[in-house]
């Protein structure tokens, strides 16, 4: 059962289940018959059941093993209603007795939970200013402590700065890069040793001229001459 469905029990009726075993169905059936009959003998001082709410309190209590108290005491929070801790505490002097002004009112401050002041409904009908003795005001410690007992101000909350952790620097090596495996060509077989040969050109036999005779020899110079008189003689007739 979490706390929030925790049934409450008064002062009494937690008084009463005190030191009862709850660890078989049959001992639970006996502690509420027990509990039945107190409340109708009134066998038991301040012990009551007055309201079907509180009957289903003290079964759901005795049946879960775990319960809340509500201690009759309670918290005034002049701010209850906008949600803001404002809890009334009277002054008092070093003999305890409160300090009142001119006018013979209590002078009251306005705190925190922690060292805010308890009142019971007593007080709070006869001592608490009228203007907050009512159900928006009032609250009964167990709430109050639910509510606001484990909140700090906020002036008093200071952020803890963990410490940044350098980063590792860490060395990596490069690997050098796997060098590539060798080709491997396939044996040539015979049909590719066929292809791969290239033709083979035979040059044309070289036919060595016949050397000339002298007379051969000879005759070719004559021709020369007369070749050469012929364009110089066309030469000369071009300009004459």
């Amino acid at each position: 059962m979490s706390e929030i469905d925790k049934p409450v029990l008064t002062l009494e009726q937690d008084r009463f289940l005190k030191n009862k075993s709850f660890d078989t169905y049959k001992k639970k059936l006996e502690v509420l018959s027990r509990a039945y009959s107190a409340n109708a003998m009134k066998t038991i001082n301040g012990f009551s059941l007055d309201s079907e709410e509180q009957y289903k309190a003290l079964f759901e209590a005795v049946f879960s093993g775990v319960w809340d108290v509500d201690t009759g005491m309670r918290y005034v929070n002049v701010t209850e209603i906008i949600g803001v801790s404002s809890f009334l505490a009277g002054q008092k002097d070093e003999n305890g007795y409160y300090i009142r002004n001119s006018n013979g009112e209590i002078v009251w401050d306005v705190v925190d939970i922690d060292e805010a002041e308890l009142f019971t409904d007593e007080q709070i009908a006869t001592i608490v200013p009228k203007e907050y003795r009512g159900k928006a005001f009032v609250i009964r410690e167990l709430d109050a402590r639910k509510e606001w007992g484990e909140k700090q101000p906020s002036e008093d909350i200071s952020e803890e700065v963990q410490p940044v952790a350098e980063e590792a620097v860490v060395d990596v090596k490069t690997e050098s890069e796997p060098e590539p495996a060798p080709i491997v060509q396939p044996a040539p077989t015979a049909d590719t040793k066929v292809k791969q040969q290239k033709p083979i050109v035979k040059p044309d036999p070289v036919v060595k001229p016949r050397p000339m005779t002298k007379s051969e020899r000879q005759q070719q110079k004559k021709d020369y001459t007369k070749e050469s008189i012929k364009i110089i003689n066309a030469t000369i007739d071009s300009l004459g």
